[in-house]
This record gives C-alpha cells, sequence and structure tokens, in this order.
C-alpha cells in the first residue's frame, strides 16, 4: 500500500483548554494550527491563516494527483516544474547548506493561477468523460482545439509568469594591473544566465555604459547557447586608472544581457547593475589605540565601508523585464538601512577595522528587549560561541569581518573570521565554525586586540589584527578579499559591505581591500610578493 504525508517541523495543535488568547498561542512557541475562539466569544476553535494554507496546498496537490491519475499527467508536470524548478539535491549551489532559495515562485498570485488552470483542465477532463458517456461513439478533440480562449489565455500568463530567461551578477573583483603610466586596476565581473524555457537561447553579456576612462574588451563575451534548464557563466572584464566610488565604498557598473534567436534576430535583453564594492586602506599617520573611541582615525581617505544590504537578496532580472537601474543608492550614513558604517587602516603591524552600528529605538543597553527579558547586550554571561541558523549567525548583536589575503579562496576554509559581539565575547578562526560545518575550520591565535563601547543609541568596536597572524599565507598580494557584517538582534537582520550573493562565506562574493603600499612583511617573502 502507498502512503503519502508531508513533515511539518514546529507546527501543533494548541490544545483549547491551555490557550486563552492570541497572544498565548504565540508565547508558547511553534506554529498552532488552531486558536481557541474563547478570546473572541466562540465556543469553536477557530483555523489559523497557516491551516488554512496547508489545506490550499493539499487541495492543489489532490488536482494534480487527479491529472495525473487521468492521462493528463504531462499537464500536471508542467503546472508543477513552472511552480517548483528544482528540489532536492538540484537546489544546492557550493554545498548542501546553500540552498538556491529563488528556484521556487514565491508570488502567491501565480501559485493561484496555477491552481485555477489545473482545476480548468480537470473540468476539460470531466466534460470529456461525461459526453463519452451519453455518445459512446464521441471521440475526444485535440487538446488545443478543446481548449477555450479563457483557458489560452491563462495558460499563456502562468507560463510567462514562470518561465523565463533569468540573469544575475554572482561577483565583482579587482586585480592591480600593470601600466607605464601608474597604477592600473583590472575589474573583473562574473554573470550568469539561467534558461527556464523550454526551448533553447542564445544570449551573451556585455557591460553597459562605463565610467570615463574605462576600457573594456570589445564585444563583451561570445555568444554561447543555454538548453533548457542550462545555466551560463561569463566573465566580463574592463581596465581603469581610476574608479569612481560613492562615500560607502561602492561602484555601480551596467550590464546587459543580449538574447537572440536562431537566425540571429534579437528576442530580448535585460539590464543588470553589477556593485563593486573597493576601499583604500590608508596608513594611519598616528598611533592607534584600541580604546572603542575613533577619534585618532584617519577618515575621509576612500577607507569608509556603509550602505549594507541584506545578505541573501541577490537581484535577478528576467530577459524583456523592466530595466531596473542600480539596486539601493547613495549611503547616507547611519540614517540608512541598519546604520553601520566600518572603516579601514593599516601600519607596518598592524591591520585596523572599526564598525560604529546604530541601536536607536532599543533599550539602552544597546540591543532590542524581547518582552520582558535581558537584552542580549550587557548579559553578566558571555559566549565566544556563535549559533548559525541557514548561513547565518544569530541570537546576539554582534560584526563579522572576513578576510582573504589572497583574493583567490575557492571556500569558506580560506577565509580569516573575527566575529565581535557587542557583549564583548571575540571569535577568530580559520574558516568559519558554522553548524553543519560547510569547510575546514581551525584554530586561529592571532593576538587580535579589540574594545567595545555601547551607548543608548550606537555600539562601536575596534580591531587590531596583527600582520604577522597571516604569516602562513602563500600568494598575498596588494589587493584582499574582505567583508564587514552586522547582525541586529532589533530587526532580525544580517547585512554586509559587499552585497554578497546568497551568503557572506563565499569568497568569491567578497568585496576588494586595496593595499596603497603591501607592507614589507608581505613584499618579497614566500608568502606573496608584488603581482
Amino acid at each position: 500500500m502507498e502512503h503519502g504525508f508531508v513533515w511539518l517541523p514546529d507546527v501543533d495543535v494548541v490544545p483549547m483548554d491551555r490557550i486563552e488568547s492570541r497572544a498565548g498561542a504565540t508565547r508558547r512557541g511553534g506554529a498552532p494550527l488552531m486558536y481557541s475562539g474563547r478570546f473572541c466569544g466562540m465556543d469553536e476553535p477557530l483555523p489559523s491563516l497557516r491551516l488554512k494554507q496547508l489545506a490550499l496546498g493539499v487541495q492543489e496537490a489532490g488536482r494534480l494527483a487527479r491529472l495525473a491519475a487521468l492521462d493528463q499527467s504531462e499537464t500536471a508536470r508542467l503546472i508543477a516544474s513552472s511552480l517548483i524548478k528544482a528540489t532536492g539535491t538540484d537546489v544546492y549551489v557550493d554545498h548542501f547548506e546553500d540552498a538556491e532559495l529563488s528556484r521556487r515562485v514565491v508570488d502567491p498570485a501565480v501559485w493561484d493561477m496555477g491552481g485555477e488552470i489545473a482545476a480548468r483542465e480537470l473540468a476539460a477532463v470531466a466534460r470529456a468523460a461525461a459526453d463519452r458517456t451519453r455518445n459512446p461513439a464521441f471521440t475526444d478533440p485535440p487538446s488545443g482545439a478543446r481548449a477555450s480562449g479563457a483557458t489560452h489565455a491563462a495558460w499563456d500568463a502562468f507560463l510567462r509568469a514562470t518561465r523565463a530567461v533569468e540573469t544575475w551578477v554572482e561577483s565583482a573583483r579587482l586585480e592591480m594591473g600593470g601600466g607605464s603610466g601608474g597604477p592600473a586596476y583590472d575589474v573583473e565581473l562574473t554573470v550568469a544566465a539561467r534558461n527556464d524555457l523550454p526551448t533553447a537561447a542564445i544570449g551573451r553579456f556585455r557591460f553597459g555604459r562605463l565610467p570615463a576612462d574605462w576600457t573594456a574588451e570589445p564585444g563583451g563575451s561570445s555568444l554561447e547557447t543555454l538548453p533548457p534548464g542550462g545555466v551560463l557563466r561569463q566573465k566580463l572584464r574592463a581596465r581603469t586608472t581610476r574608479i569612481p566610488l560613492d562615500l560607502s565604498g561602492h561602484c555601480r557598473l551596467a550590464v546587459k544581457f543580449e538574447a537572440f534567436r536562431p537566425d540571429g534576430a534579437r528576442a530580448g535583453e535585460a539590464d543588470l547593475s553589477a556593485t563593486l564594492s573597493a576601499s583604500a586602506l590608508p596608513r594611519a599617520s598616528q598611533s592607534i589605540q584600541i580604546d572603542g573611541d575613533l577619534r585618532d582615525w584617519p577618515l575621509g581617505e576612500q577607507n569608509v565601508l556603509g550602505d549594507f544590504a541584506p545578505v541573501m537578496d541577490t537581484q535577478i532580472v528576467r530577459v524583456s523585464d523592466r530595466p531596473r537601474g542600480a539596486a539601493g543608492g547613495p549611503a547616507d550614513g547611519l540614517s540608512r538601512g541598519t546604520r553601520t558604517l566600518a572603516y579601514v587602516c593599516a601600519d607596518e603591524e598592524s591591520l585596523y577595522i572599526a564598525v560604529r552600528s546604530a541601536t536607536t529605538g532599543v533599550d539602552g543597553a544597546g540591543a532590542a528587549a524581547d518582552d520582558a527579558r535581558e537584552s542580549p547586550i550587557g548579559r553578566a554571561i558571555r559566549h565566544n560561541t556563535i549559533r548559525y541558523e541557514e548561513l547565518m549567525p544569530l541570537g546576539e548583536e554582534m560584526v563579522e569581518i572576513l578576510i582573504d589575503p589572497t583574493h583567490g579562496g575557492t571556500d569558506s576554509g580560506d577565509l580569516f573570521h573575527v566575529a565581535v559581539k557587542a557583549s564583548g565575547s571575540l571569535v577568530a578562526e580559520r574558516g568559519v565554525g558554522t553548524s553543519p560545518a560547510i569547510g575546514r575550520r581551525e584554530a586561529w591565535p592571532a593576538d587580535i586586540r579589540y574594545a567595545c563601547t555601547v551607548s543608548s543609541d550606537v555600539w562601536t568596536t575596534e580591531v587590531a589584527i596583527p600582520l604577522r597572524a597571516f604569516g602562513s599565507v602563500r600568494g598575498i598580494g596588494p589587493v584582499w578579499g574582505f567583508n564587514v557584517t552586522r547582525y541586529d538582534t532589533r530587526r532580525g537582520e544580517y547585512t554586509n559591505w559587499a552585497w554578497a550573493a546568497r551568503y557572506c562565506y563565499n569568497p568569491r562574493s567578497m568585496g576588494n581591500l586595496v593595499w596603497n603600499r603591501l607592507p614589507e612583511a608581505f613584499l618579497g617573502s614566500e608568502t606573496g610578493g608584488t603581482p
């Protein structure tokens, strides 16, 4: 006998005699399917929206199963695969913790369209069965002839909403290039396209309008064919002597994807915006005191990192969509988003990082109070461990510093990871200690100096990492992979400076930290040298 079931973690039915109010049901935890009606004067239980959505999902699944049983399995498959485009291990990208959430449709209106189409197709099959019952000589007409104009229109709208060529930017990296006229920079973008259409697509990427004095490879990338379900990754390269960074350390670059038909005619295009995150690393003109006071810092020398963006917020642009332009906008300091600013500088012995995080609207200790419970900042107990969920640190207010001194790392094990909590705890490691693990991880005895100060509206952390702590690394150059993140307990937000795609522990998604002059410790040594 076959059995079917759906496993729903953390879902329960609240006993009616224990819950007298909606707030009581919420405090109990879990995800109740039923609520007591007593708090609104009713004797019978009240179904939750969660239960109604589950019932609707079961009904739609039943329609698809019924279609398949009536020799309409291809129709059922097309509806289901248009809404859920990948399942199981096909959803993974870099590793089993890196799920590509864009492979499912999340717009409720599109799901409603699929349900209505399934209902119409079932009704058409039922009518044909009734016709055969009344007239045994009846022959089913072809499905195209049987379908009404309204059904055709519904299918067309549904497939347009769920099937397209999707494009996105994966990384924006910077390298020092040679040149007789002074320092030059090589910019490399990694861009990607996926074909969700039932037929092959032909396309290529190219830069849009570039800043003045930039030179791109002629013609962009080459034309390539994307089979149905295929993914195309290409690299775009340009050279410049000047990068027009905004006040937050970002440079927006326009990218176009051009799609063509087999006969060479243009089939559409998509306009993307790549964000190149970079920061110069000025030399400290005076000794930096690690005390949480930033008045001795050299500021205003392109060493300010701002305009932090939510993690796992990759911008996907469909071919033929209206151009969206640059994601986000100019930074305006601590008044935007999670209101986080970071600063960097260095001397011959240390790399310095400071982060100021606004906490306006939370309690005087600097973190959100949850009901009557104690604030996460200012607790007597400090933990030098981090709890991760879906590749994000949770539970406590903290900032993270991620460093790849080779700027060529391939997985999380190539990163140096420093996390400082507002409670005063520090974690330093090579790799990232997620659970479950996504890569190798080991202790990093770096002798890091740090300080935290917390006020009613801002908390500041200041970190000094000795350069000798990177002594075992080979291939160190003048551009390092770099990122700063902040987890905000008040808003439940995890943001980062480099606008990383999907998660922050991927070295390919990091920003660029540029040494004006590489310290003597790294010149001509086994660890690195100038390119």
